[in-house]
């Protein structure tokens, strides 16, 4: 019986060589293929906002600060301050209440954020910092007014022996963020 010739009777006569330069070479183009991407066909991508992002919401939320105030509330008393928010794509609402105490113990305040249906979150204590994040659900909609109440519940201020109490209330600054999503603006 004749032996057939294959093709690759090469292959005997310097196994290891040519397999050794075979692999040498496919590695290399695999390697090459990887770290070379192809840019035929892409090109940067603009839509109707601006951001390179998807059309209608590409691109990462944005935070935006809506309110900065400083007020004074007097210990058993409340301040309202109301904001509208205008953006249709707000996905969370941030409020932060700061003070310091400046007489006495640590001064208890409450942080209430409301809109027209009603309460949507509250915090309270004396750390001198309080924080409401109220994440808007989809389809809810979140344009429309709302309002900030910053109750001082309790201010103490008795120093030393003294039967005074001389802390009647105390400053703070608020301030109320909001996370949008791009493109979803106005």
């Amino acid at each position: 019986m004749a032996s057939r010739d294959t093709g690759l009777s090469f292959i005997r006569r310097n196994d290891l060589t040519v397999v050794s330069v075979l692999i040498i070479g496919m590695l290399m183009v695999g390697f090459v293929v990887k770290e070379a991407p192809s840019t035929i066909g892409q090109g940067t991508r603009t839509d109707d906002n601006g951001d390179g992002g998807e059309p209608g919401g590409g691109g990462a939320p944005q935070e935006k600060e809506l309110v900065s105030d400083q007020g004074r509330t007097a210990e058993g008393g409340s301040s309202d301050v109301t904001f509208t928010i205008d953006d249709k794509g707000t996905t969370e609402i941030h409020v932060t209440l700061e003070w310091t105490d400046d007489i006495g113990s640590n001064d208890e305040f409450s942080l209430t954020l409301k809109n027209t249906t009603g309460e949507l979150g509250a915090e309270s204590g004396n750390s001198g910092s309080l924080s409401v994040n109220y994440i808007v659900e989809p389809g809810t909609g979140s344009v429309g007014d709302y309002t900030v109440t910053i109750d001082a519940v309790d201010c103490p201020g008795l120093v030393g022996a003294s039967p005074v109490d001389r802390d009647t209330g105390n400053d703070w600054t608020l301030t109320v963020s909001i996370t949008v999503l791009p493109g979803t603006g106005d």
